[in-house]
């Protein structure tokens, strides 16, 4: 049932770019950090049930570009159609040309994960392009970390060292533990773990994490990966518990596109309407980014699917 989860947290994301958050908190932060840890069970069940095999890093990696690449070059075309060309965008993205930086870094998308050691993209055209682009960093070293307790173990404590480097103010907070990787890799391992019931390994690394989370407490977004670990991951616990439904994949199937295209359709309805400031408005802007996000799904990634099929029923067994 995590379709629906996956759902909520895509909602949850759209409503913190409109001013719906909860008090102080920062609610998208929250559902980024559940979402990595649903990022880390799923790809270990894939890892594990389709390319299992040592030559199979390829093709997992093929079937994620596969699943990724379309909706996000989709949105990503619209939103520079919308700039350019329709000048509703409200970020400027006059660097944005063929041979800048910037163009580079979103046409290759990984770059966005890693701001904080080759330099910052001026351009925000998807803001939460970086979200995606830290996962994607995540599967480069999958088809080994998910593998192994050791190098989970391993990926997780260089994790841990930068959140400890973050508390005693030796690294800059949130920098280098929210908006690049291999700071979150720890709430990966966390949702990898609690696939492959490793309960002994999966109590430590809790442990460590929310120690080291309320020893910096005070540090900007702590809050919220706090409750994104104890909420979050019981959470999925509970909800890996019962088979997915019609209802949970048609919910599932909304949350990308959601995600990644409630900007351009609040920017839109902010162009035509003005800003989105009031709750009814708020509630009328999420919902039809929703609905473009299933609309999306249907038009862009329904069509694909056979093709993952294919990838994944040959995935490594070659």
């Amino acid at each position: 049932m995590l379709g629906i989860l996956r759902f909520i947290l895509a909602v949850m994301v759209a409503l913190s770019h409109v001013g719906g958050n909860f008090g102080e908190l920062w609610n998208g932060v929250i559902a980024v950090i559940v979402f990595y840890m649903i990022s880390g069970y799923a790809m270990t069940g894939l890892i594990s049930k389709r390319f299992p095999t040592t030559n199979a890093a390829f093709p997992f990696y093929f079937e994620r570009i596969v699943r990724l690449a379309p909706q996000y070059y989709f949105w990503l075309m619209l939103a520079l159609i919308f700039s350019l060309v329709l000048k509703w965008y409200p970020y400027k993205v006059d660097v944005f040309c063929c041979l800048s930086y910037e163009a580079f870094a979103y046409f290759t998308v990984i770059p966005l994960g890693l701001q904080s050691y080759f330099g910052s993209v001026d351009a925000l055209i998807l803001p939460q392009a970086t979200t995606l682009a830290i996962e994607i960093t995540l599967y480069i070293f999958s088809p080994w970390i998910l593998k192994s307790l050791k190098l989970s173990w391993l990926a997780a404590i260089i994790s841990l060292i930068i959140f400890l480097a973050t508390a005693i103010g030796k690294l800059p907070p949130n920098t280098y533990t929210y908006f690049s990787s291999p700071g979150p890799v720890v709430f990966y391992i966390l949702g990898s773990l609690l696939y492959r019931k490793e309960w002994v390994s999966l109590s430590v690394l809790v442990f460590t994490l929310i120690s080291i989370l309320i020893f910096s407490l005070p540090q900007r977004l702590n809050t919220e990966f706090l409750l994104g670990v104890c909420i979050g991951l019981p959470l999925i616990a509970f909800l890996i518990r019962f088979k997915p439904n019609k209802i949970d994949s048609a919910f599932g199937n909304a949350s990308y596109g959601c995600f990644l295209g409630h900007g351009i359709v609040f920017f839109t309805l902010t162009h035509f309407f003005g800003e989105i400031d009031n709750a009814i408005y708020r509630v009328i802007a999420t919902l039809l980014a929703c609905l473009a996000g299933w609309l999306s799904f249907y038009v862009i990634e329904k069509p694909t699917l056979p093709f993952r099929r294919l990838i994944k029923s040959s995935g490594g067994s070659n």
